[in-house]
């Protein structure tokens, strides 16, 4: 970066053009918004737009309060616009609260006429510089709380936080860093520190925030351990105009609705009714009907067979006619039932019912169908309001245990689909894909175009994925799997990788276009070139004599993934170890890619 960044810095400082985004933060019993914190970035345009380079470009520049102070100003304005409501959370630095650029009478000031009362204004004190001395700090914040202000701690745990500092500041709020909630529900370490933290909280009289929770699993765990309020992606990312409302898909993960297996089929639906022969007359029938009004549905049967229905509506019609009762009251009920009713097996799935009626546009169907078995013998009944019932149950469902990013099914749903089908002793292919390169291009690009990749991905699985058989998840971040039943899988998996290799690059700017990839700093502090974007997938035959458990599946899958990164750019590894007999399909050498690696390949392969 040059003095051509500082002077773009200013610039934009001057022009308003930095922008304000706002995170909600809700309860953690109820899920409600309390409030936001208010976040900066830079112009989408500028190398800058991060936080992170921003505010190092203008610490490096010695404008590091003023874009603080600029800052605070750029959210206050932008609230009011908004009408958002709540408790506000603010970030500034020790560095500029004890520096004599901010003035808590100009700041409270600002307050007013922005609307504000100061006990709704929270000061998060981050972390980019250490508290030097604690007791000048205690004395400016003991101001700020004379004029009404709340005091939080970012980041516990990280950086130069320290329970010393939380002890003697005292804050209103402590927030949690992500490194402890994180995978929480996997690392019973991370549990007890936050169990301790929310000890120390309750002691000393202050609120904890967790923040950066991204999964359900996180989520649920996270509101077993008495922590007060939470903060993350899962419940929203920041935006430039926030959620005012809780969404939908997180008030269902407070109402312990139970969770509908993707499989769930016609069986769960079927109830008895009135069955009769063909030759019962219609005015017995109609009899029926009146001294049962519980009664809505009569299957006319032979053999065991289904002929057809009559219901209680069409019955009334046929009746209500001119001379409609003695024309047909003694005549056979097979000259009046509908003869073409909606036949179903057992083992349809709910969704592919409701598909098939959906997409019949020629006629309204009747509010019952019939479920039969295997062997097209009569089993029962099934009303659509009870299908759209189930239906609309496991779409809610499904939305709750879907990623917020790409509305793909997420770990849950992924750890129910694989324990389905071995419990069914159905045999199938498990696909780990991973994007190679994917932090330096989120780093450098900001997340926004981060979101466009992985969204692209999502939807590039899919494509690719035969609905009705293949199954796609999203584990998080960069990590999906797909769940293969179509015998074509291999090739799908190629078309995918051959897809992105060919669309890669319109994600990138000229500049990083021409030179192949982007120049970054790895976590080391090194300079270091990364390629473009690519796409590893890992395989496995899963067969489900040989496992148990979606714990089994994940741990080869995981080994798997890791020998498919080692190949550069996108690349497929295909585990053949005891699982190649599983929807293999055989191949000439000719057909397989350079970029394909196989372990114990049959004979005839090697």
């Amino acid at each position: 970066m040059t003095v051509d960044s500082e002077k773009a810095i200013l610039k934009a400082i001057k022009d308003n053009k930095l922008i304000s985004l706002f995170q909600p933060i809700v309860t953690a019993n109820t899920l409600e918004i309390i409030g936001y914190e208010a976040l900066i970035r830079g112009p989408s345009d500028k190398a800058w737009h991060s936080p992170q380079m921003l505010f190092s470009l203008a610490e490096q520049y010695g404008i590091g309060n003023r874009i603080e102070i600029h800052s605070i100003n750029t959210h206050l304005k932008r609230r009011k616009k908004l009408g958002l409501q709540g408790m506000l959370f603010l970030n500034l630095s020790s560095f500029c609260i004890s520096s004599g650029d901010f003035i808590i009478t100009e700041f409270t000031n600002r307050l007013k006429k922005a609307g504000i009362c100061p006990d709704q204004v929270v000061i998060e004190i981050t972390e980019r510089h250490p508290v030097v001395d604690v007791i000048p700090m205690i004395s400016i914040l003991e101001e700020m709380r004379a004029h009404g202000l709340r005091i939080a701690i970012d980041d516990l745990g990280a950086g130069y936080s320290s329970l010393r500092q939380w002890s003697e500041i005292r804050p209103d709020y402590v927030k949690i860093d992500g490194h402890f909630i994180q995978n929480i529900h996997e690392d019973s370490v991370k549990r007890q520190f936050v169990r301790s933290f929310c000890e120390i909280a309750n002691d000393i009289g202050c609120s904890i925030i967790a923040e950066g929770i991204e999964t359900e699993e996180e989520l649920e765990t996270i509101q077993s351990l008495e922590v007060d309020y939470l903060q993350g992606y899962l419940i929203a990312r920041p935006q430039r105009t926030p959620i005012k409302h809780t969404p939908a898909r997180l008030r269902q993960l407070n109402d312990g609705t139970t969770f509908l297996s993707n499989d769930l089929q016609v069986r769960a639906l079927c109830k008895p009714t009135l069955t009769i022969s063909p030759r019962f007359s219609v005015r017995s029938l109609a009899d029926k009907f009146y001294q049962d009004k519980s009664l809505h549905v009569a299957v006319v049967i032979e053999k065991s067979k289904p002929l057809g229905i009559i219901t209680r509506n069409s019955l009334q019609q046929l009746f209500s006619s001119h001379y409609g009762r003695d024309l047909y009251g003694r005549k056979p009920v097979v000259l009046i039932m509908n003869d073409e009713p909606i036949t179903v097996t057992e083992e349809t799935e709910i969704e592919r019912l409701s598909n098939q009626i959906t997409d019949n546009n020629e006629t309204l169907p009747d509010e019952y169908f019939v479920i039969v078995d295997k062997n097209k013998k009569y089993t029962g009944v099934g009303s659509l309001i009870d299908l759209l019932r189930a239906v609309t149950d496991y779409r809610i469902t499904a939305a709750r245990h879907a990623n917020p990013l790409t509305m793909l099914p997420g770990n849950l749903r992924i750890n129910q689909q694989i324990d389905t089908l071995l419990s069914a002793n159905s045999s199938f292919v498990l696909a780990y894909c991973d994007v190679d390169n994917f932090k330096p291009f989120n780093d450098t690009y900001g997340y926004a175009r981060g979101d466009d990749v992985i969204r692209e991905i999502g939807q590039l699985l899919s494509r690719h994925s035969q609905f009705e058989l293949d199954f796609v998840g999203h584990i998080g971040g960069d990590d999906f799997i797909v769940i293969f039943r179509s015998i074509d899988w291999e090739a799908r998996c190629r078309k995918i990788l051959d897809h992105f290799q060919n669309h890669a690059l319109r994600f990138y700017d000229e500049k990083h276009k021409e030179c192949g990839g982007i120049p970054a700093i790895d976590r080391s502090g090194n300079q270091q070139f990364y390629d473009i974007i690519s796409i590893s997938i890992g395989v496995i035959q899963v067969n489900h004599k040989f496992f148990t458990s979606h714990k089994e599946v994940a741990s080869i899958s995981s080994e798997v993934k890791k020998q498919a990164k080692k190949t550069k750019g996108n690349s497929l590894f295909i585990d053949r170890r005891s699982y190649q007999d599983v929807f293999n399909t055989k191949s000439d050498d000719s057909d397989i890619p350079n970029n394909v690696i196989s372990i114990n390949l049959p004979d005839s392969r090697q």
